[in-house]
């Protein structure tokens, strides 16, 4: 989902630094979740951690960056919650999250085969216009989830908030039905490490 590096983002979308700490009292639910989820995703690591999850076993990683985000805002899921979520943006995802994202890969292949440098600077100028509606569209994506979102809680940090964020984590990926293999098991450590440091 994210195959956006960090200074894709912030060229693309935001003009703050993703570095800078997330403020979870202000704005709405939505935005909060956004900025959680860009700072987690540059945080060393995560990206690639995130990707790998999401080519291996099929997760959504806005659902991921979702179940970590109540994980740090005392939002509390349980399976049915989880399965909640995913049914919520499961369209959106699929229909067009997931179709820009093969769009972007499929023109990354074909750039690479282009000789014509004025071709290949077409090619790369339309691949940026996917990149940054895959960005909309996880946005919209992380939208979805927000609303869906309870109440918040106290915030957690520290080792609770590890716990937490990894007992949600796990429950997603149980209800992907696919078995964790031990790379699976470490991506989604780095992840739940990452999220005490936003």
């Amino acid at each position: 989902a994210y195959e956006i590096v960090s200074r894709d983002w912030s060229s693309d979308v935001c003009s703050s630094d993703l570095r800078n700490a997330w403020r979870p009292m202000s704005a709405t639910p939505a935005a909060q979740l956004w900025r959680f989820a860009l700072a987690l995703y540059a945080r060393p690591g995560v990206a690639p951690a995130l990707i790998g999850l999401q080519d291996r076993l099929g997760l959504d990683v806005d659902v991921a960056l979702y179940c970590a985000w109540c994980a740090r805002t005392g939002r509390d899921l349980d399976a049915k919650a989880i399965r909640h979520a995913v049914r919520q943006t499961r369209v959106w995802q699929r229909g067009t999250v997931a179709r820009l994202r093969a769009l972007r890969r499929a023109l990354k292949v074909r750039l690479a085969a282009i000789a014509d440098p004025a071709e290949a600077r077409a090619v790369a100028a339309f691949r940026a216009a996917v990149q940054k509606l895959e960005i909309g569209a996880e946005r919209v994506e992380l939208g979805i989830l927000a609303r869906a979102a309870g109440l918040a809680g106290t915030l957690r940090t520290g080792a609770t908030l590890r716990r937490v964020a990894r007992a949600h984590l796990d429950l997603y990926v149980a209800s992907l039905a696919k078995r964790q293999s031990h790379q699976d098991k470490a991506d989604l450590a780095a992840v739940c490490r990452a999220v005490t440091s936003v």
